[in-house]
């Protein structure tokens, strides 16, 4: 998924639960970690949670709510964006599903208590890490859609996911991006 090169190396830790660990080099040294795992069943498929953040070694935890400014964001992105076709192609017949930590309501409620500058129901943080990944889908749609199906996923009031084909003018809404690899390029 990942057009660009300037990236990390990956280091296999757990190959079963798609782990992945990375060292970000900018004005700290951080540890990284990515991690596929398992959601929950849908049909007849199986659902995968992209989860990213900073790697606490002691914990063995991904903590996916903090930025971490280190001056090498467009790396560490293109580093997470080259772990998707490792996970595809281990999973060719699973759904990844991308959300970040600050699109649930709980982040919102949160943010809107401690920061002056959020309205009611208004936060422009809200989602900000599902922007990135759907501001790259945009930029590189035409070359991803070759490779994979994307779908947004719209939450109601009750919790319910609605899945819908994914529309740029329409990704405001979406509070997770699901991605399929196409049937006709597994061999690819």
């Amino acid at each position: 998924m990942n057009l660009n090169t300037d990236l990390y190396q990956l280091e296999d830790v757990e190959e079963e639960t798609l782990k992945y660990i990375f060292i970000s080099q900018g004005k700290e040294v951080i540890v990284k970690a990515i991690e596929y795992q398992h959601v929950q069943p849908l049909r007849n498929y199986q659902i995968y949670n992209l989860a990213f953040g900073n790697y606490d070694i002691e914990k063995d935890e991904i903590i996916d709510n903090v930025v971490s400014n280190n001056d090498d964001g467009r790396k560490v992105f293109n580093t997470v964006l080259s772990s998707i076709p490792l996970f595809f192609g281990n999973y060719s017949d699973r759904i990844l599903m991308v959300r970040g930590s600050d699109g649930t309501k709980e982040f919102l409620q949160i943010c809107q208590e401690a920061c002056d500058k959020c309205e009611e129901g208004n936060c422009r943080k809200f989602n900000q890490r599902l922007r990135i990944y759907t501001n790259y889908i945009d930029a590189n749609y035409d070359a991803l859609i070759k490779q994979y199906k994307f779908y947004g996923g719209i939450e109601d009031e009750n919790n319910n996911i609605n899945l819908v084909d994914y529309n740029s003018t329409e990704k405001h809404l979406y509070n997770i991006v699901y991605v399929i690899k196409n049937k006709s390029n597994e061999n690819k």
